[in-house]
């Protein structure tokens, strides 16, 4: 008969508790972030419904691995099991949450390059590409400039309805 070893200490339900908390904090703030940066408009940074699922997921799998780690009680070895099973499982399934979608579209988009190549259309020069992304950046620096207008003019107006308010408070 083998014999299993466990180490435990009397400060553990504390140590866990402390760190479930701190774990639950960093899931918060992360689906504050999602939630924060759900309407960017460039979709290679819009992931925030895909890190809502990856917290998800989380939750899912830490709820699930808590209460059957419990209900294990001495059993060390399953607990060991299964406590690595949730976790490789977990993670994996979170990569491939992130991850597949960007490998994905990065593969479509090449194979949609392929077509347009072997359809005798003339490829894109280094240079052009370049001129491409500048002309990109000088589309972002102008809805930048127009956003710093929009809150110039919004500022202005906020300014003059404080100012009515105020007149009007010292009239009554």
């Amino acid at each position: 008969m083998y014999q299993v070893e466990v180490c435990e200490s009397e400060w553990q339900s504390y140590f866990l508790a402390v760190l479930t908390v701190i774990q639950g904090l960093l899931l918060t703030l992360g689906a504050f972030i999602a939630w924060e940066t759900r309407q960017v408009k460039i979709d290679a940074f819009n992931d925030s419904r895909l890190i809502a699922m990856c917290i998800y997921n989380a939750v899912v799998f830490g709820t699930v691995t808590i209460i059957i780690v419990t209900v294990l009680g001495n059993q060390a070895t399953a607990r060991y099991g299964i406590k690595a099973g949730c976790l490789i499982f977990a993670t994996t399934f979170t990569q491939i949450i992130l991850f597949a979608p960007k490998i994905l579209a990065y593969y479509t988009n090449k194979v949609a390059q392929n077509e347009a190549n072997t359809a005798d259309q003339p490829t894109t020069s280094a240079h052009q590409q370049q001129m491409i992304a500048c002309a990109d950046n000088s589309c972002i620096a102008h809805e930048l400039r127009v956003a710093k207008n929009i809150i110039a003019v919004l500022q202005s107006q906020k300014t003059a309805l404080e100012t009515t308010v105020r007149a009007y408070e010292e009239k009554n």
